[in-house]
């Protein structure tokens, strides 16, 4: 009888564990959801056992992102190279044919002999192929224009300008890094919440991206060395620029005159205010009458040319479609060669 009552207590405790394990497990799912939907409010996310910023899953992103940006710059830069090479040669053939040609015709047979007929031959295959060349190729001034080239080059102005801002980006968020994390980590119910959201769950970042700007510094300075790729748009210089620091946009390069325009909207892109008191200046462009603003823009980069402090005439909306434009007083401070064979920009500092 004895033996029967403990197996009878050991059933009964063993019964009362069995039913109060599921609800302790039910607890600390629901402390543990609690906890994450805190840390989910607060900006975080989940990265393993760590907690990331926002930023840092951005940063993260960027970082991963530079050696396919690097690579599409480099194919785009062989690419323009060897469009550039291709149409050089006809065009260098085109020249000689064209001479030869002339040449041909001065020394046509009289008659009606077979060395005629030779001649229209040899005359009429030299005329198809230079008309040939004429579809494939272009002369210097056409370069960038239409065409192969100006799709090549377009292709290395947009694979430079996503490169370099792809890199003020990650510059960017690395430096505001720390300034993201330092009041979470003086917040207690963020660490209450750590410390609820499972084992070992701590607070980015996952480490110090400080080794990560050597790189991204060499590559900063290989394209500042590197002269600035252009493309042509109705026989206007096409070029790109970054705007304060982080900013990308296609401006066109006015060869003389003129005033550096930039439409509002790019203002606002790139974090510039038009003061209340800017003072207005009327603009006549092609019968139009705009109301401009007179700003100054403290950080233009143009290539390796870097601009401070450039004064410009902020367009109002109805004026966007002027599109942004630099005028040369803008870079009095560089010797500006432009190679018109390569389709680049050479700047030289004239402090140098």
């Amino acid at each position: 009888m004895r033996g029967k009552n403990v197996i009878m207590i050991l059933i009964a405790a063993v019964g009362s564990v069995s039913l109060s394990t599921p609800s302790v497990a039910c607890d600390q799912d629901a402390n543990r959801t609690k906890a994450e939907k805190l840390l989910h409010a607060r900006g975080l996310r989940r990265l393993g056992k760590i907690w990331i910023t926002e930023r840092e899953e951005r940063l993260r992103t960027q970082l991963a992102r530079v050696d396919a940006a690097h690579r599409r710059y480099r194919k785009a830069e062989k690419a323009l190279d060897e469009s550039l090479q291709a149409n050089a040669a006809d065009h260098a053939r085109l020249l000689i044919l064209q001479r030869q040609i002339e040449q041909l015709k001065q020394a046509r047979p009289r008659g009606n002999s077979i060395k005629l007929q030779q001649y229209k031959t040899k005359l009429a295959q030299a005329e198809q192929v230079v008309t040939l060349l004429r579809g494939r190729c272009l002369p210097p001034q056409r370069l960038g224009g239409v065409g192969l080239t100006r799709q090549a080059a377009g292709e290395m102005v947009a694979a430079r300008m996503s490169l370099l801002v792809l890199l003020a980006k990650i510059r960017q968020h690395v430096g505001l890094l720390n300034e993201d994390y330092r009041p979470l980590r003086g917040d207690s119910s963020v660490t209450e919440a750590l410390a609820g959201a499972g084992a070992e769950q701590r607070l980015g970042p996952t480490r110090d991206y400080a080794g990560d700007l050597k790189p991204v510094a060499k590559l900063e300075r290989v394209l500042d060395a590197a002269d600035l790729p252009f493309y042509r748009q109705g026989g206007r210089l096409r070029v790109s620029v970054l705007v304060n620091h982080r900013t990308p946009a296609t401006m066109t390069l006015l060869e003389s005159g003129g005033q550096t325009l930039i439409p509002a909207s790019l203002l606002q892109a790139a974090g510039i205010d038009i003061p209340a008191d800017a003072p207005r200046v009327v603009l006549s462009v092609g019968g139009r009458m705009l109301q401009a603003r007179r700003v100054r823009i403290d950080y233009l980069q143009v290539g390796s040319a870097v601009l401070r402090d450039v004064e410009a005439l902020a367009l109002p909306p109805e004026g966007e479609d002027l599109g942004a434009q630099l005028a040369p007083r803008a870079l009095s401070g560089y010797k500006v060669k432009l190679d018109a064979l390569r389709l680049r920009l050479h700047f030289e500092s004239i402090d140098d």
